[in-house]
Formats: C-alpha cells, structure tokens, sequence
C-alpha cells in the first residue's frame, strides 16, 4: 500500500487499540476501515475470513462511522446471526421492562415521554407531582419513567447560563487549513487547556473546524486580543484561514465547560480582605460562584451538600440559586440527552444578501425555527445570529437520512434573500450541545410572532420553579 498522510495512519492505529483486526482501504483517494475477521465454515469445514465496513477516515484524520442500517444494535447483531445460518429466538418480555441499557428508539417516543422531556427541559427542579401533572400520570409513575428515560436517553441535568446577564459574550470562529490537516489529536491538545473556548468540532464543508468562545464582555479590542492570544498559541504550525464573528443565541446555548470555571473564580469570584471590604462592579460572591459552577455540571445536585462542600451557612447556596435566577444569570435548570440516536448534526448557515426580501419572509423562518418534530428533541439544538456574515447559524440533529434535505428545501421555499451554506459535524473534539425538548411557545423567536400578529399567543402552562 502506498503511503498515507500522518493524520489518517494515526487515526487507524487508534482504531486497531479499540476494534483490534482493521484494514484500511484507499480507492480513488479515499480511506475506507474494514474489520477482519475469521471463522470455521461447518458445511466446508474450512477456515472463512470475513470483513466488515466500518466508516472511512478523513484526510485531517477523522474517523466518520458508517450509517447504520438496522434501527438497533440488537437487530443488526440478529441479521449477522442469521445471515451465518444461525438462528435468534428473541424472548417477549414488556416494554417496560427492557434493561436500562437498551438503546432508545425515535419510534418509541410518546405523548407521556414528550410531556415529560419538555418538563424537565423548562425546569429540571421540579417536583415529580408537577412532572406527573404535565404528563397526566401519577408522580411516582413520572419518577419511574423518568428514571429509564434518563438511562436510555443519557440525561444530564444542568442550569442555562444567560452570558450577558454574567459579563460574556460568545464568539465563533470558523477554521480552514489550506494545506496540511491537523489531526484529531493535535486539535483537541490545542484548545482542551483554554478555559475560554467552550466548544470545538471538526467539520465536512467550506471550514475544517468550528470553535465557540467566551470572553468578557467589555471594550472590542480587548476581546479580540483574548481571542487573538488562543489563536497565537494553537496550530501555529499549520498555515490557516480564520474567520471569527461575535454571536447571539437565541433561547438555546452551548452548556460551560468546567474549566471555564477556574478562570471566573480568578477573574471575577471576590474574597473578603483589609483592602476590599466589598465587591466591585461585576463581581461574584463565593456563594454565588459555587452554585454557578456545581450546577453547571449536576443541575441535580442537592442544595445542602454544596453548602457543605463549599462550607457555606445552611440555606446559602438555595439562596444564591434563587438570587442568580432573579439577576436572570441563570436561566433555569435544564436537560441535556447524550445517548440519541443522532445520525450527525448538520450546521446550516443563512447569510441575509437581499434585506428587503430576508425581512419580508422573516416569519417563516421564525415559524420553521419554533416548528415541532415527532423526534425527542427540539428541530435545532442550536440558534445563533451571526453579526459577520450578517445571518443566522441553525444547528440540526440529524435523526435520518432524508431529514436535512427536506427541512433545506422547505426552508429555501419560505425563505427568500439569503444564501444557504451546510456543513456537517463529523466530531466534537470538546464540549457539547444541548439536545433538550424547549417549549417553544416561551421561546423568544414565539414572542416575536405574537408581537407582528403572525400567529395568536398560546395559552402557556406553569412549570413550577
């Protein structure tokens, strides 16, 4: 075989540590990974070798896995069974009782599952007779399946940070390599030990790489000399493109990395001294950061035992939460699943060309950005207006294989004036998105609609606080 870039040899050694036999095959310059293996053929009673295709890799290294063809693991391993000359007898057991580990079916999703995903996404503090008032079942039934949903859907709770009301804003910064490709590894090394940077992700399209970053928000150069600080320390051996533009989320948001915290407790946590009495402008008590920073990473996490970690009087940090919501700092505690079945998420990007006609269908994407799925999450786990280019940035979980063309072609049916650009998020080097099931109809993008008249306001329900 001929020799193949660095990127792509270190990415399948790594797969030979984790799979064991692979084989990589280059055809019309692609890289394609199978798996090897051997068994005893009883009707020839010969040894059979057998290869299986797993993904292909990428020339910046990525390994990208093959879709899968069977809705589950179980009935893929079934097809194999069967395709050997093997028989499966599957035993019928309730829905209810499939182990914690099976793997959740979009099919599967109810009216019960939907009531209760979006509870716990508008307040994932709520008591379970509220959670089971919402769903019309009893509180212990909601506790139950609440409990396997969080084992089949992989729910972590944590609190929607509001950055303006804490002092940040965000940034985007696209990357694109124009001659060699760093892998995997050399990116995540990069930018893992930068506090500021919340996200990174590899991407198929016009850029290699997206990243998400915070800095404070205060004077314009000052937060292009942080973001420029991280560009002069990272991949400075690769020739490289970058294209960075402040961003505005619109009722969604990418959950704080815990090494961000570190940062705020330098920079903005103030402790009591002979030489500062008070706190300044812009500071954080003690009490306030330490519920901030636990409940980013377990919204769950009881009240008392951060008082008692943090050692702080009874009752502080229920206090602090309390006084952070009223501040609008934290939004609300939340949801995030990270067990879906998501295919890849997909980045749509609208660049507004002609104003008068991107104005004159601006409800009908506002109406696409609110519109419901039968899928367990929201249609964008992501909403982002983009200042440079002028536009907006729409993030979609891709749950099957027709699911983004179709929304591409409705959108650039009710859309006029703007240019569509897609990309595909192959990896998520750090960080992650926030895949929830929001109430739209609390959303700010709802609002909007009632306030021109392009729609009636709803009648809301109370999600207890």
């Amino acid at each position: 075989m001929k020799r193949v870039p660095s990127a792509i040899s270190k990415s399948l050694e790594s797969l030979q540590e984790q799979i064991g036999n692979v084989t990589l095959v280059v055809k019309n310059s692609n890289y394609y990974v199978y798996k090897t293996a051997s068994y005893w053929d009883k009707k020839t009673k010969k040894v059979k070798s057998s290869s299986e295709y797993l993904g292909r890799i990428t020339i910046n290294g990525t390994f990208v896995q093959k879709s899968k063809t069977y809705p589950t693991a179980l009935e893929r391993a079934k097809k194999i069974i069967e395709g050997l000359g093997g028989q499966v007898v599957m035993p019928l057991t309730p829905s209810d009782e499939r182990t914690e580990e099976a793997q959740y079916s979009v099919e599967e999703i109810t009216d019960v599952d939907r009531a209760i995903l979006t509870g716990l996404s508008m307040n994932g503090r709520a008591r379970m007779g509220a959670i089971g008032k919402l769903a019309n079942i009893s509180a212990q039934k909601a506790q139950r399946r609440i409990k396997t949903l969080g084992n089949q859907l992989g729910i972590n709770y944590t609190v929607e940070v509001d950055l303006d009301n804490l002092g940040y804003i965000g940034f985007v910064a696209f990357i694109k390599f124009l001659d060699q490709y760093p892998s995997i590894e050399e990116i995540k090394k990069a930018f893992e030990n930068e506090p500021l940077v919340q996200f990174c992700a590899m991407l198929k399209g016009e850029y290699d790489v997206m990243l998400y970053i915070l800095t404070e928000n205060n004077m314009r150069t000052a937060m292009y000399d942080r973001i420029d600080k991280i560009r002069m320390k990272a991949l400075t051996g690769y020739n490289a493109r970058w294209f960075i533009t402040p961003v505005f989320g619109v009722d969604d948001f990418i959950p704080i990395r815990e090494s961000f915290f570190e940062l705020l407790k330098t920079e903005r946590v103030w402790e009591r001294s002979k030489e500062r009495l008070r706190p300044l402008e812009g500071q954080m008590l003690v009490r306030e950061y330490s519920i901030l920073k636990e409940l980013t990473l377990d919204g769950s996490k009881e009240f008392k035992t951060i008082d008692m970690e943090y050692k702080l009087e009874p009752g502080s940090a229920r206090y602090s939460y309390h006084k952070l919501r009223e501040k609008g700092v934290i939004k609300r505690t939340t949801i995030s699943m990270t067990k879906l079945p998501v295919k890849y998420t997909a980045m749509i990007m609208m660049e507004r060309l002609k104003i008068d006609d991107a104005e004159r269908t601006r409800n009908n994407l506002r109406r696409n950005l609110i519109s419901y799925t039968n899928y367990p999450t929201n249609k964008y786990c992501l909403l982002l207006d983009i200042i440079e280019p002028d536009g907006v940035a729409l993030f979609m979980p891709v749950f099957e294989n027709n699911s983004l063309e179709d929304n591409l072609q409705e959108l650039r049916h009710e859309v006029s004036g703007v240019n569509f650009k897609t990309l595909i998020i192959t990896s998520i080097v750090l960080g992650s998105f926030c895949y929830r099931l929001f109430d739209n109809r609390y959303s700010l993008v709802h609002q909007e609609l009632v306030k021109t008249g392009a729609i009636k306001a709803e009648k809301t329900v109370l999600y207890e606080a």
